[in-house]
């Protein structure tokens, strides 16, 4: 419990609410992978179906996890295993405070 608090303190704290939705994504995928070797990228999903990149990692080579946000936003992710399901849904809430 203490680690999952952590993690949604420290992105809540890079979080800058005077940035827009994009830069705030560059964050979190920036911290997640130089604090945890996790490697993100966010994606606009278009018409159902298409998911197409827009922040986060343009390297993922393996992903082993696809979360949709919402209707239009999703998260392809690499090394997904490092982080419990508690901690992935606490980040997941953070990005939806963002929209």
């Amino acid at each position: 419990m203490e680690k999952e608090i952590s993690i949604f303190k420290k992105i809540k704290d890079r979080i800058d609410k005077n940035k827009n939705l994009h830069d705030n994504l560059e964050i979190i995928a920036s911290f997640l992978s130089g604090k945890y070797g996790i490697k993100i990228y966010f994606c606009e999903i278009l018409g159902g179906r298409r998911w197409s990149y827009i922040a986060g990692s343009k390297d993922v080579m393996a992903p082993t996890k696809k979360i949709k946000i919402n209707s239009i936003l999703g998260l392809v992710i690499d090394n997904y295993e490092q982080l419990d399901k508690e901690e992935w849904n606490n980040i997941i809430k953070i990005i939806k405070e963002l929209q």
